[in-house]
């Protein structure tokens, strides 16, 4: 579309995914990265990240060595109680002593550092991500720092990577965990959000369900997996 009406575009297009069946199906283009993409794509890149750009603006990517980690990445949001409706903000965060042993990163999001603690101070709260040498290993050590944060009111995905995982939780119980933490009205936005977002994870994103929201967008998980 673009080259058709002569508009020169340089930089990131993400092509938002729908598996049906064994089907992918577009939902969507993006011109950005957003939440949780960057947190499964950017810590596999081994590539220097500033001359990728650089390469990209001067018009040379074709010569530019992209380098990528072949492990898989898993990523599950974290979010505040009530979110993406009305939420309340300062509960401390607490991590477990061994959550280092973890192979996985954490970001942060609605989070704030006061007197060497850490507090919420947003609705989506942190994204962990998980490594591994293939996606159920991955997925696993999401849940693995998930098991190992906790703050009062958090909630986050059950079902992230259940094609890879043995332990999964049915639809039904996660509606369930949704009414009871956002309301119907939320639930249901969620669900509908699922009907568009269903398990893309052998195409290399699950996307989450949730609201739009200015501030913070809804709670979201991300899935790479180098095989597919």
């Amino acid at each position: 579309g673009l080259e058709k009406e002569g508009v020169p575009y340089v930089g990131f297009l993400f092509f938002g995914l729908m598996k049906v069946g064994s089907d992918p199906f577009v939902v969507e283009y993006n011109c950005r990265l957003g939440d949780p993409e960057t947190e499964v794509i950017l810590p596999r890149i081994k590539s220097d990240l500033l001359h990728l750009f650089d390469s990209l603006c001067s018009g040379l990517l074709s010569e530019y060595d992209l380098v990528v980690d072949d492990r898989a990445a898993s990523t599950v949001v974290l979010a505040n109680d009530g979110y993406p409706g009305p939420y309340e903000k300062g509960k401390e965060i607490k991590f477990s002593d061994d959550i280092d042993t973890i192979d996985g990163h954490i970001f942060h999001s609605g989070t704030r550092e006061n007197r060497k603690k850490i507090w919420t101070n947003g609705g989506r709260i942190l994204a962990l991500t998980g490594r591994g040498n293939d996606l159920k290993e991955a997925v696993k050590n999401s849940y693995a720092l998930r098991e190992r944060v906790n703050f009062e009111g958090c909630f986050s995905r059950t079902d992230i990577g259940r094609d890879a995982r043995e332990d999964h939780v049915g639809d039904a119980l996660v509606a369930q965990h949704q009414l009871e933490i956002g309301g119907v009205e939320a639930a249901l936005a969620r669900l509908v959000d699922d009907a568009f977002t269903i398990d893309r994870v052998h195409l290399g994103n699950d996307v989450p369900a949730g609201l739009a929201a200015d501030e913070d967008p809804p709670a979201r998980t991300g899935v790479a997996d180098p095989g597919t």
